[in-house]
């Protein structure tokens, strides 16, 4: 693989790895200023359904949006560590890149009930009569408990977690980052973690996971510039002939940063 191609990858995997959280946090944004998103997920099923149910149209446009930058993030995911693990750590790359794709596939799992699920069930709720409603609403609460608790709150937490502080440890042993991102992956990953903690109230999950989510927004919008080779700065100075001919001949070391 040439030095061009390496390079080219390296800005890909940026660009994408700034669009995507962007275009998440753009999504839950708009969510939790018109569904009141994430408290949603703690009212009975009953207020729930009528929500889903009520809120169709531009709602289901930004649960789509959701979805689908999560589907992005499961290519971020994979992508981004092995991007960032030098040579003698391939294999924990490999396994934090693993942990990454789990924890997007289980947030797809997760959002995609509110598109694929939920609406349909609150259709048949407004429909139904008073036996038919309660099944209904038994049957959310299932699919909440597992979907949305099991899988999403516990789950993908956990994974995101792994991969957080996976990718930032990297990022610090690894000299051409700046070791501010570094520790914000950790610091993402440690709050999620501690959201992911069973027993802890519906309102401290919110608060950590939300602090955790920020962080972690800042930190992959960095990583992505970084890699994309947006931000210039000052260059430096070319280095010597030598130098260049070793790197030429490893050129797995040219993918992990834009060349100056």
């Amino acid at each position: 693989m040439n030095t061009g191609s390496l390079r080219g990858s390296a800005r890909l995997i940026g660009g994408l790895t700034v669009l995507t959280p962007l275009a998440m946090g753009v999504s839950f944004g708009l969510l939790a200023l018109t569904f009141d998103y994430p408290s949603v997920m703690d009212q009975p099923a009953a207020e729930v359904l009528r929500k889903v149910h009520d809120a169709a149209g531009a709602v289901q446009v930004y649960w789509v949006a959701v979805t689908l930058a999560a589907c992005a993030l499961l290519a971020v995911s994979v992508a981004l560590p092995t991007v960032v693990a030098p040579e003698r750590e391939r294999g924990i790359g490999a396994m934090i890149a693993a942990a990454g794709g789990v924890a997007a596939l289980m947030t797809i799992m997760d959002v995609g009930q509110w598109v694929w699920l939920y609406p349909d069930m609150a259709a048949r709720w407004i429909r139904g009569d008073a036996a038919l409603r309660r099944v209904i609403e038994q049957d959310w609460s299932n699919y909440h408990q597992l979907l949305g608790v099991g899988i999403g709150r516990y789950l993908a937490t956990l994974f995101s977690a792994i991969w957080a502080f996976g990718a930032g440890a990297l990022m610090l042993s690894d000299p051409r980052w700046p070791r501010v991102l570094g520790w914000a992956g950790i610091a993402a990953g440690i709050l999620f973690l501690v959201s992911a903690l069973p027993g802890l109230s519906f309102d401290a999950w919110g608060a950590l996971n939300t602090v955790g989510f920020v962080i972690w927004f800042v930190w992959l919008i960095g990583s992505g510039l970084l890699l994309a080779g947006i931000p210039r700065g000052s260059r430096t100075p070319p280095e010597p002939v030598q130098q260049q001919t070793d790197l030429s001949a490893r050129p797995e070391h040219l993918g992990h940063l834009p060349l100056p």
